[in-house]
């Protein structure tokens, strides 16, 4: 294009590749931004608006790079711009594009392809075509071939955990989540029976973590839970006011412990060295999953070994129940013996 034309009006760039196969190479996804920046920009006059547009296949495309020039170059910080990203599935996990007279598809038709996604180990496509949400595709740590599932009717054994314990890793809102999986263990198995998982500020999510404890305890005759919390000077007041609701209020026997977030060990670090212990605990298999809990399972599958991970609490939770099982946070049983003396 170079010398034949110029724009001054509109400029419009749609779906700069041909397919997946493409989109996915990182020597392509350079080789798009090459012809983008300087052929197709060089062309726009000054005052020129541009519409970027297509599928997010790869989180280096030609549109994410854009965008993080726009977001994050103080170069770019006069430029007036808008990101518009649909999803198709909202927060609520409905359709937003369920037409009248049978156009667009309906929330039943996302779930089942979603399904069909995640069956065939291909969640990211999901992301990238449905949800206009790209993730790395390489450097997975977890995924439905290395997992363990199981259906809540059929494989959990009908009798009284020998422990429910849960970690909380506490939220205020604001784009972050309150993680909490909650636990049995049988033996040497542990199912995550339940989570909370909600972008919601205090005052949703901690009588949502005070209630689901409650509700698995009066399942089995309310038995001790033990409930750990990861500690900062924000999320104090967190902690202090659910254990004063089951334990004052409500009367509850929860044994909560807490320990400061560590400043010699990231959540990375953490997440990476209890991955083989995350990928011996059950889940919920998807035919049996409710929408919060699906959240948080996916949010596990997209987590990477290396590059940005957008949201790391779920996976973050799991690796500090690992913490529980594993780790310095293990409560051990104690024995009763005979006194020597």
């Amino acid at each position: 294009m170079n010398g034949a034309c110029d724009c001054s009006g509109l400029a419009v760039a749609d779906d700069l590749f041909s397919g997946i196969e493409e989109a996915i190479n990182e020597d392509r996804q350079f080789t798009a931004w090459q012809k983008f920046d300087n052929n197709f920009m060089k062309r726009l006059k000054r005052k020129a608006k541009l519409i970027n547009m297509g599928t997010r296949w790869a989180v280096e495309d030609v549109q994410g790079r854009r965008k993080d020039l726009l977001e994050n170059d103080p170069e770019f910080s006069d430029v007036r711009w808008r990101a518009i990203i649909i999803p198709a599935l909202n927060e609520d996990d409905e359709s937003n594009f369920d037409y009248p007279y049978n156009l667009g598809y309906s929330t039943k038709d996302y779930r089942r392809m979603r399904a069909s996604f995640e069956n065939n180990d291909d969640i990211e496509s999901w992301y990238a075509q449905d949800q206009q949400e790209p993730i790395q595709r390489f450097g997975a740590l977890f995924s439905n071939d290395n997992m363990k599932f199981f259906n809540p009717d059929k494989d959990l054994p009908n009798e009284v955990p020998e422990r429910i314990f849960a970690s909380v890793d506490p939220a205020f809102g604001g784009g972050d989540y309150t993680a909490m999986p909650i636990c049995y263990q049988y033996g040497e198995n542990y199912y995550i029976v339940d989570v909370v998982y909600n972008s919601g500020d205090k005052t949703i999510t901690r009588p949502q973590v005070v209630d689901k404890i409650e509700r698995h305890l009066d399942k089995w005759g309310r038995m001790t839970a033990e409930v750990h919390f990861e500690d900062t000077k924000a999320t104090e007041e967190y902690r202090t006011w659910c254990e004063d609701k089951w334990r004052k209020e409500d009367k509850y026997p929860v044994n909560v412990t807490h320990d400061a977030v560590s400043t010699k060990i990231s959540k990375e670090y953490r997440i990476k060295n209890h991955a083989p212990d995350i990928r011996n605990l059950y889940f919920v298999d998807m035919r049996h999953r409710d929408k919060e809990y699906n959240k948080f399972f996916s949010e596990i599958l997209k987590f990477k070994y290396d590059g940005k991970n957008k949201h790391d609490d779920a996976t973050d939770s799991v690796a500090q129940l690992c913490d529980m099982i594993y780790g310095a946070n293990r409560v051990k049983k104690a024995k009763v013996v005979k006194s020597p003396f």
